[in-house]
């Protein structure tokens, strides 16, 4: 099976509750073009200067890595973003525990991995238009043009707002019944 993972260990029974959520987006993505990290770091600042702050944390390397990181810096995003190059693969659910939303706003794929392992760990997802990724999206996601920053902060705005570990729960449940 292609991508298969193993979501048993995201789907693991824990108990989730408001206060362990450090993080409002999460992003795993190597710092490639295509991939969209500069137009969230954008979408992240329009947020900021409409008066919406948000704890944000990437994680990925790639040669875009030091050319974002100047950008949050830039923008004084500094506060807001944290970046992190690399996490070993079993740690990866410890950090989407930590976070409500779980963004990808590429413009390429092939079929995202990290999106099977989002939704497995109860996140609903925000994407680039992935074709491959409107059976999942309509689990628990939108998706977006990620080059249009009002309408990505929009779709950020509202999922922010509608969030509810009780949706995180359903998540899981919908994603442990389907794997079995």
């Amino acid at each position: 099976i292609p991508n298969a993972i193993n979501i048993s260990k995201f789907i693991e029974e824990e108990k989730i509750d408001e206060s362990s959520k450090v993080y409002d987006l999460i992003t795993i993505s190597r710092h490639v073009p295509g991939k969209g990290i500069h137009n969230l770091i954008k979408t992240l600042h329009y947020l900021k200067q409409n008066g919406y702050q948000l704890k944000s944390l990437i994680i990925g390397d790639g040669p875009r890595f030091e050319s974002h990181t100047k950008q949050i810096i830039n923008l004084r995003l500094s506060k807001d973003v944290e970046l992190i190059k690399f996490v070993p693969n079993e740690e990866i659910k410890n950090y989407m525990s930590i976070s409500k939303i779980f963004v990808l706003p590429s413009s390429k794929e092939g079929f995202p991995k990290v999106l099977l392992e989002s939704y497995a760990s109860g996140l609903k997802v925000i994407t680039g238009i992935l074709p491959q990724a409107k059976e999942f999206i309509q689990i628990g996601g939108t998706m977006i043009d990620p080059e249009n920053i009002v309408e990505f902060s929009s779709a950020i705005k509202s999922m922010i707002e509608s969030y509810s570990v009780d949706d995180q729960h359903k998540l899981k449940e919908h994603i442990r019944l389907y794997h079995n």
